[in-house]
C-alpha cells in the first residue's frame, strides 16, 4: 500500500514538473493526421531556444514551418520564429515575421481575406490561403470564439515581442 502511494506521488510529480515547462512553448504530441515530426521539431527549437541557441533554434522551426498541416495551416510557428530571430538580434527579419504573422492571425478570424491586395503575394498569402485549408472557414461562426481567442493570445505576445525586439 506505502509503495503504491509513493509511486503516485512520483508520478504525479513527474506530471507536474512536466507541466512547469514555459507556457509560452509547450510540447504536445501529434494527431494522427499531422505529420509526427511537426511537435518533435517544435519541442527541438523550444529546447533550443531555451538553452541560448536562437540560431540553431531558427533552423528547427523554420524546418517545422515547411511540413505540410492536415487541415489547417502551420501559421502558428512564425510566433517561434520571429522570436528566434530576435534573439538573433536581427531586428528586420523579426520585424518582418511579425507582421507577416500579425496578416495571418488577421486572416484567421477574417479580418482579411486571401482576395486583399496585401495578401495575394505574401507568405501569409502562400501559408493560409491553400484550397486545403478552406481559408473560405476562417470567417466562419463556428469555432469563431476560439480562434478569436487564440488571436488575442499571439497579439498580446506579440506586443511583448516587438518591445523586446524594437
Amino acid at each position: 500500500m506505502v509503495a503504491r502511494f509513493l509511486g503516485l506521488v512520483i508520478g504525479c510529480l513527474g506530471s507536474l514538473i512536466a507541466v512547469a515547462q514555459s507556457p509560452e512553448f509547450r510540447c504536445v504530441r501529434a494527431f494522427p493526421e499531422m505529420n509526427a515530426e511537426y511537435p518533435r521539431l517544435v519541442c527541438e527549437g523550444n529546447e533550443f531556444l531555451e538553452k541560448g541557441n536562437p540560431k540553431k533554434a531558427l533552423e528547427v522551426f523554420q524546418r517545422a514551418a515547411a511540413l505540410k498541416f492536415f487541415e489547417s495551416p502551420n501559421f502558428l510557428i512564425y510566433y517561434r520564429i520571429a522570436t528566434a530571430q530576435c534573439k538573433l538580434q536581427n531586428k528586420k527579419a523579426a520585424n518582418d515575421t511579425t507582421a507577416e504573422f500579425e496578416t495571418m492571425l488577421a486572416m484567421y478570424v477574417g479580418e482579411r481575406s486571401c482576395q486583399h491586395a496585401a495578401v495575394s503575394n505574401s507568405l501569409a498569402g502562400k501559408v493560409m490561403c491553400s484550397e486545403g485549408y478552406d481559408p473560405d472557414s476562417y470567417a466562419a461562426p463556428e469555432g469563431m470564439s476560439i480562434r478569436k481567442a487564440i488571436v488575442h493570445t499571439y497579439r498580446q505576445k506579440l506586443r511583448v515581442l516587438g518591445k523586446t525586439c524594437s
